[in-house]
């Protein structure tokens, strides 16, 4: 069944809008999803990756959730026509190996990664843009997309390459 979210003009007599309508309380047309800067999330664990998936759409991104890197990639590859703008990978319990890192290289696919405090395995190089360091909360990663995205992206589309 479908829920239906109401407009304070259709308290008035005016007409209801669909929970899934592109216009928001205020009767303004918010950005289609194909407008929306695209962000993906990798993280093993399911609970944080849905946490932060819901966080960026809250901000305005079309945020996708992969439970693997080799997922992600996979789908990068395979689905060339809607490149994501950023990739924010938790690296706890993934590898970038050699062979996923020259692909993140070779694709011009900007990383935010998200490590351990202790953890020695990666430094912001290559394809890495930023590396954030546990004790960290979803807002503060969301956080980094936001700078990422105000510092390197223009009208929601990607630079060109």
């Amino acid at each position: 069944m479908r829920r239906l979210l109401l407009e304070p003009s259709a308290l008035a007599g005016g007409d209801a809008q669909p929970h899934n309508s592109p216009r928001n309380l205020n009767g303004a047309t918010e950005p289609s999803a194909s407008e929306q800067p695209r962000i993906w999330t990798v993280d093993a664990d399911h609970w944080p990756r849905a946490y932060l998936r819901a966080e960026l759409i809250e901000r305005g991104y079309d945020a996708t959730g992969f439970e693997t890197l080799k997922d992600a990639v996979v789908r990068l590859l395979v689905a060339r026509s809607r490149r994501p703008a950023l990739l924010v990978i938790d690296l706890h319990g993934q590898m970038i190996d050699d062979k996923l890192a020259r692909v993140l290289l070779r694709e011009r696919l900007p990383v935010i990664a998200v490590a351990d405090a202790t953890s020695s395995e990666i430094a912001p190089r290559g394809a890495v843009v930023e590396l954030l360091r546990r004790p960290l909360t979803i807002g503060a990663v969301a956080d980094a997309v936001d700078r990422f995205m105000t510092q390197n992206v223009h009208d929601g589309a990607p630079e060109p390459r």
